[in-house]
């Protein structure tokens, strides 16, 4: 996360929503932020567990943000893979 505001912002579990495979939901297993607080024109980083049920044949996208906005991570497609 990069913090482009003038004071310190939370780097909370809150902001990031499923990791959709194939257009399946997957579930956040756990969360670990580096730092937890970000200092104002820095950046941090998360390690975001999911628990994936189908293998990805499809398109990626992570939910993000107080919105759960979805950014592409990779690919189109119609349907989930392999379960």
């Amino acid at each position: 996360m990069d913090n482009q505001t003038p004071g310190e912002q939370y780097h909370g579990d809150w902001l990031y929503g499923p990791l959709i495979v194939g257009r399946t939901a997957s579930d956040k297993v756990c969360y670990s932020p580096q730092p937890e607080l970000i200092a104002s024109d820095t950046a941090g980083d998360a390690l975001v567990g999911l628990r994936i049920a189908c293998a990805p044949r499809a398109y990626i996208q992570l939910s993000v943000g107080d919105d759960q906005d979805r950014v592409d991570v990779a690919g189109e497609g119609a349907g989930p893979g392999d379960c």
